[in-house]
C-alpha cells in the first residue's frame, strides 16, 4: 500500500508498518501490532491512519476504545467491537456470524439478540472460544481490522480474548492494531505483558519529535520561522511530545505571541504541564453552561449520550446544544455520532489528557457529589447495572442511593457470568461497606469468597471463614466449609483443612452423603499434595473402603483416592478412576472439575486406552461452558497423555495451550504439572534450552525444591536436563531429591516418577555400576507390581543398559517385548534403539539392523530428533546404508493427522473439523496436506479408500 503521511511528522516508518498490516490482510494473513508510547506521542493518530488504510483497501474496520470508567465492564471493549456489526447485520448475516461454536458468545450481545434466544455459557473459556469463531466467521465474508485505542484501559476479559485470538490469527484474515500508553500503574499489567511479549506481537514505539520537526510544527502554527532559542525552549519544555508541543504552540499563538527569542520566558511559564493549564484556562473563559457540561461529561465518561450529560449538568436541550458547540470550538469536547447499538448522539473528549485535566480541576467534594447524582440519574434511565456501579464504586460507604447493594450485586453477577471475577469481587467488596442484615451478610460473604477464589485464595479464605463463623445452618455450614477447605488445600494450610472438614461433617445429617464425600475429597487432596502428611494414611484407607457412589461428591472422592492409590502402585486405582470419570460428570460440574485430575493421572499412568477419549470430552466441556482454569487442566492432562504415547507434536500443542490458558486466568499459578511435562516433551525433541525455560516458568529456578507442593515432577525433569548436559553428579543429587519428595507424598510408582531409573543412569555414567544396578532393579520390581507397559519397559531398558553383557541384552529384549503391543511408542522406539545398539556392540550386526530401522521409523514418527539421530548412527555402524527413509501409509499418520483425515473422509469441511477439534482451519489444512502426502493421494475424494485399505510401507 502506498502510504500517505497524513500530516504526521516523522512517522513514515510507523505508517509503512501499518500499511503492511493492511496489505497482509488482503493475502489472508493476520498481524497483531501495538503502538506503544507516552500520552500525547501520537498513538491515536496512527491508529486513525490504520483505519483509513483499511477502509481504502476494502477491509471491514471496527474500532473500540478502553476508558477508565469502563475497566470493570466485562468484555466492554469486545462489545464495542462486535455488537454494532451484529446489530447492523440482517437475519441471514447474523445467523452466519453466529453459526457453529460462535453461538456460545451470543449471550454477550443482548442488544443484537432481540430476534434470537440468548445463550449464556457458564465459563469464561467458553466465551473466548465462541468469540474467536465469531470473529473468524465474520472474516470469511470480508477481512477484519480490529482497532483498539487506549488498550491500557481495556477490561481484563477483553484482554483475555485478544490473548486467545493472538496465536490463532496468523492464518486468518484478521488483524489487530492497538494503542497502549506506557507507564500506567493501574493497567492490567500481567495480561498486557503476556500480549506485548508474545512472539507474534509487533510493537511500534513512536519516538519524540526531533528538533527539526519541532521547528517545522512551530512554523506551521505561527506562520513564520521561529527563533532558534524559542524552538530550543519549546523542544525542551515538551520533550518533543507532539500533543504537548501543539497545545503549547496554540496557547502561545492565542496570546498573540510571536515565536521570538524574547517570548521564550512565556514558554517556561506554561511549561510541560501545558494541557492541564490550557484546559483550565479555556474552561475559565467559557460560559457556565459549557463548563458544567464539560465536567458532567468527564464524570460520565467517554461516549456518554448528550442527553445524560445535559441532565447531569442541569441543562435544557437547547442550552446543551450551544454548550457542545462552544466546547468543540475550543477543542475540549467533540460530538460523536451514535451507532447501530445506540443511535443517540454522544460526547467525547479530544484526548484522554483533556478529560483528566477537567476531572482534576473539579476537586474531591465535587466529584463525589457528581458521581452520586450520576448514579441516581443512570438508575432512573434504566442504564445497565455495571455502568451504574462504575459511579457507585467512587462513592464513600453509605454515600449512595438506596439501591446501591442491589445494583452492585447485579453488576457482580454480570461480571462473573462474563468471566471477570476481579470486577465481580470489587463490586461485592463495596457491598460489605453498606448496611446489611445477618442473613444478607452471610450470603454476600459466601458469594464474595467463592468468586475471589479465582483472584486471591488467601483473601477468599478469609471471607469464607467469616461466613462460616456466623452461620448456624448445618447444610449451609457444610457448603461453606467445602469451598473453604478447597481454598485451604491450595494454600497448603493442611491442618485447617482437616479441622474445617471434621467440624462440618460432625454437624451434617447422615442423609447428606454426597456433601460428606465432597468434603472428604479435600482431605485426601491434602494427603496427595502436601508432603509428609502420613498421619492421614489411615483415613484415606478407610475412605477407600466406602461403597461406590455415582454422585458428584462420590466421584470427586473416587478421583483423588485413585491418584493416591496409583501413586502407591495399587492397581485398584484404574477401576476407581474409570468410575469417577464416567459420563464426564466432574467435567460438567464447574466447582468439581479440578478434582478430575486425580483420575486422569491414574489412567495415564496405567497406559489406559480410554484416557484420551475422556480428556477429549473434558476439553469439549471446557469449550462449551468451562472456565480458563478448568480448560488449562484438561489441556495439561491430554498433553501428558499424548506425551506418554510418544506423540510429541500433539503433546507440545496441548501443553502450550495449557500454559497460555493458565497464564491468562486470574488464578495465576505456575503449574507443577504443565511446566515439567512440557520440559520433558521438549527434551525428547532435543530443545534443551526451551526445556529449561519451561521449568523456570513452573517455579524451579534452581535445584532446590520448594518446601511444599508437587515438586517431584520439577525435580525429575531438572535431573534429566542436567544429565543430558553432562553434569552427572548434580543430576544424581536432584534425582535423589525427586525420589525423597515423592516418598514424602506417599508415592513409589515409577509410572509417575521414575526417579530410580534416572538415578541409575547417572550412577552408570559415574561408573558406580553396583549401585546403578541396585536402583534399576528396584524400579523393575515396582513397575512389575504396577504392571503398565510404559513404566515396565522403561525400567527394563535402564536395567539392561546398566547391567550390560548377556543379562543386559536379555533385559533389553524383554523391554522390547513388553512395549511392542503398547501405546507407548516413544519408549518402544528407545528400547528398540538400545537393543539394536547392544546387538551391534556384540558384533551381531545383521540382527541389529531390524530393531534399529524400526527405531528410526518410530522416532521419526514421534518427532524425537535426538533418538532418530542416535539410531541412524547405530544403523550406519551396523553396516546398513539407508539412502533415505520415508514412511507412508495409514500407520505413518500422527494421531492428529489421522483424526483430521477420518473427519474429512466423512465429508466435513475444514472449518467444521476445526470447530469440532478446537483448532484453527489452517491447522486442519496443514495436517490434511501431510496426510495426503503420506497416503499417496491427491485429495479428499481418495481418503475413504486410503484409510480403509492403506498399509504402511517403508523404503530405504
Amino acid at each position: 500500500m502506498v502510504v500517505d503521511d497524513a500530516g504526521l511528522l516523522e512517522r513514515r516508518e510507523e505508517l509503512e508498518t501499518l500499511g503492511e498490516v493492511v496489505d497482509a490482510l488482503g493475502k489472508g494473513a493476520g498481524r497483531f501490532v501495538v503502538v506503544e508510547g507516552p500520552a500525547g506521542i501520537g498513538k491515536t493518530r496512527l491508529l486513525a491512519a490504520a483505519r483509513t488504510y483499511g477502509k481504502l483497501a476494502g477491509v471491514h474496520v471496527i474500532a473500540a476504545r478502553g476508558t477508565e470508567l469502563e475497566q470493570d465492564f466485562a468484555f466492554g471493549v469486545v462489545r464495542q467491537l462486535i455488537e454494532p456489526t451484529l446489530v447492523r447485520a440482517d437475519e441471514a448475516e447474523r445467523a452466519e456470524f453466529l453459526s457453529g461454536a460462535a453461538v456460545q458468545a451470543a449471550g454477550l450481545f443482548g442488544a443484537a439478540m432481540s430476534d434470537q434466544q440468548e445463550v449464556r455459557p457458564s465459563g469464561d473459556f467458553a466465551l473466548l472460544h465462541g468469540l474467536y469463531w465469531l470473529v473468524s466467521n465474520m472474516s470469511q465474508r470480508q477481512p477484519v481490522l480490529l482497532v483498539v485505542d487506549d488498550l491500557h484501559w481495556a477490561d481484563a476479559p477483553s484482554l483475555r480474548f485478544l490473548l486467545h485470538l493472538l496465536p490463532r490469527m496468523e492464518d486468518l484474515p484478521v488483524a489487530v492494531v492497538a494503542g497502549l500508553r506506557s507507564g500506567e500503574p493501574w493497567a492490567p499489567a500481567h495480561l498486557l505483558e503476556l500480549l506485548t511479549n508474545d512472539a507474534m506481537c509487533q510493537t511500534i514505539r513512536p519516538a519524540s519529535l526531533s528538533r527539526p520537526a519541532t521547528e517545522r510544527l512551530l512554523r506551521d502554527v505561527f506562520g513564520q520561522t521561529p527563533d532558534s532559542e524559542f524552538t530550543d525552549t519549546c523542544h525542551l519544555a515538551t520533550a518533543g511530545n507532539p500533543l504537548l508541543l501543539t497545545e503549547l504552540a496554540d496557547a502561545l499563538a492565542a496570546r498573540k505571541l510571536t515565536p521570538s527569542q524574547g517570548n521564550a520566558a512565556a514558554v517556561e511559564e506554561i511549561g510541560s504541564q501545558a494541557v492541564t493549564r490550557i484546559v483550565n484556562l479555556r474552561l475559565a473563559q467559557l460560559s457556565d453552561h459549557a463548563a458544567a457540561l464539560a465536567r458532567a461529561t468527564a464524570v460520565l465518561g467517554e461516549g456518554t449520550p448528550v442527553e445524560w450529560a445535559c441532565a447531569l449538568a442541569s441543562l435544557q436541550t437547547n442550552t446543551g446544544d450551544l454548550a457542545v458547540t462552544e466546547l468543540a470550538q475550543v477543542s475540549v469536547l467533540h460530538p460523536l455520532s451514535g451507532d447501530a447499538v445506540d443511535p443517540r448522539p454522544r460526547l467525547g473528549f479530544v484526548h484522554p489528557l483533556v478529560r483528566a485535566a477537567v476531572e482534576e480541576g473539579m476537586g474531591y467534594g465535587a466529584l463525589i457529589e457528581a458521581n452520586s447524582r450520576a448514579s441516581e440519574l443512570l438508575i432512573g434511565a434504566g442504564a445497565p447495572a455495571e455502568r451504574v456501579a462504575a459511579h457507585l464504586l467512587k462513592l464513600p460507604p453509605r454515600g449512595g442511593p438506596p439501591q446501591t447493594v442491589q445494583v452492585l450485586r447485579e453488576a457482580a453477577r454480570t461480571a462473573a457470568d462474563r468471566g471477570s471475577p476481579a470486577a465481580a469481587r470489587s463490586h461485592l467488596q463495596r457491598c460489605l461497606q453498606e448496611p446489611l442484615d445477618d442473613e444478607e451478610r452471610v450470603e454476600l460473604l459466601v458469594e464474595l469468597g467463592t468468586i475471589t477464589q479465582m483472584v486471591d485464595l488467601a483473601e477468599a479464605a478469609e471471607y469464607l471463614r467469616q461466613a462460616l463463623a456466623v452461620t448456624g445452618d448445618p447444610l449451609q455450614r457444610a457448603l461453606i466449609a467445602w469451598h473453604l477447605s478447597v481454598a485451604f488445600v491450595m494454600l497448603r494450610r493442611s491442618d485447617e483443612v482437616v479441622a474445617v472438614v471434621d467440624d462440618a461433617i460432625a454437624r451434617l445429617p447422615e442423609s447428606e452423603d454426597d456433601l460428606c464425600r465432597a468434603l472428604e475429597a479435600t482431605v485426601v487432596a491434602v494427603r496427595v499434595m502436601e508432603p509428609g502428611r502420613h498421619g492421614l494414611t489411615d483415613r484415606v484407607a478407610r475412605l477407600s473402603r466406602l461403597p461406590p457412589s455415582s454422585t458428584v461428591g462420590g466421584r470427586m472422592l473416587d478421583s483423588v483416592i485413585a491418584y493416591y492409590e496409583a501413586s502407591c502402585c495399587d492397581t485398584t486405582a484404574v477401576d476407581r478412576a474409570l468410575r469417577s470419570l464416567s459420563d464426564n460428570v466432574l467435567g460438567d460440574h464447574p466447582a468439581a472439575a479440578s478434582f478430575a485430575a486425580g483420575g486422569w493421572n491414574a489412567l495415564t499412568a496405567a497406559d489406559h486406552d480410554i484416557d484420551i477419549q475422556l480428556l477429549d470430552a473434558a476439553i469439549k466441556s471446557a469449550h462449551r461452558h468451562g472456565s480458563l482454569p478448568s480448560a488449562a487442566t484438561a489441556y495439561a492432562y491430554r498433553g501428558l497423555s499424548w506425551l506418554r504415547r510418544g506423540a510429541l507434536a500433539e503433546a507440545e500443542t496441548d501443553l502450550r495451550e495449557a500454559v497460555r490458558t493458565g497464564d491468562a486466568s486470574d488464578a495465576k499459578s505456575g503449574s507443577p504439572i504443565v511446566g515439567p511435562h512440557l520440559a520433558e516433551t521438549l527434551i525428547e525433541q532435543g530443545r534443551l534450552s526451551e526445556a529449561h525455560d519451561a521449568l523456570v516458568w513452573a517455579g524451579l529456578p534452581g535445584d532446590v525444591a520448594p518446601p511444599t507442593g508437587l515438586a517431584y515432577h520439577l525435580l525429575l525433569n531438572r535431573a534429566r536436563l542436567l544429565r543430558l548436559k553432562g553434569d552427572q553428579e548434580q543430576a544424581l543429587k536432584v534425582a535423589l531429591a525427586a525420589g525423597r519428595r515423592f516418598a514424602d507424598h506417599g508415592g513409589n510408582n515409577p509410572a509417575y516418577v521414575p526417579w530410580l531409573s534416572e538415578a541409575a543412569l547417572c550412577l552408570n555414567a559415574l561408573e558406580d555400576q553396583e549401585q546403578a544396578e541396585h536402583y534399576a532393579e528396584d524400579e523393575v520390581a515396582l513397575a512389575q507390581r504396577w504392571g503398565a507397559p510404559r513404566a515396565l519397559g522403561r525400567a527394563l531398558r535402564v536395567a539392561g543398559l546398566v547391567r550390560g553383557g548377556d543379562e543386559g541384552l536379555s533385559r533389553l529384549q524383554e523391554s522390547v517385548t513388553v512395549l511392542a503391543p503398547s501405546t507407548a511408542q516413544l519408549e518402544y522406539a528407545k528400547s528398540l534403539s538400545e537393543l539394536g545398539a547392544a546387538l551391534r556392540r556384540t558384533n551381531q550386526r545383521r540382527a541389529a539392523r531390524e530393531p534399529l530401522l524400526q527405531a528410526c521409523e518410530l522416532a521419526s514418527r514421534c518427532g524425537a530428533k535426538p533418538l532418530l539421530e542416535r539410531s541412524l548412527l547405530e544403523l550406519h555402524a551396523s553396516g546398513a546404508r539407508p539412502r533415505r527413509m520415508a514412511t507412508t501409509g495409514v500407520d505413518a499418520l500422527t494421531p492428529a493427522e489421522q483424526r483430521i483425515a477420518e473427519l474429512a473422509a466423512t465429508g466435513q469441511s475444514n472449518r467444521d473439523i476445526a470447530q469440532s477439534l478446537f483448532v484453527t482451519a489452517k491447522t486442519v489444512e496443514v495436517h490434511l496436506s501431510s496426510a495426503y502426502r503420506k497416503l499417496g493421494i491427491s485429495g479428499r475424494r481418495d481418503l475413504v479408500q486410503a484409510l480403509e485399505g492403506g498399509v504402511s510401507r517403508t523404503t530405504s
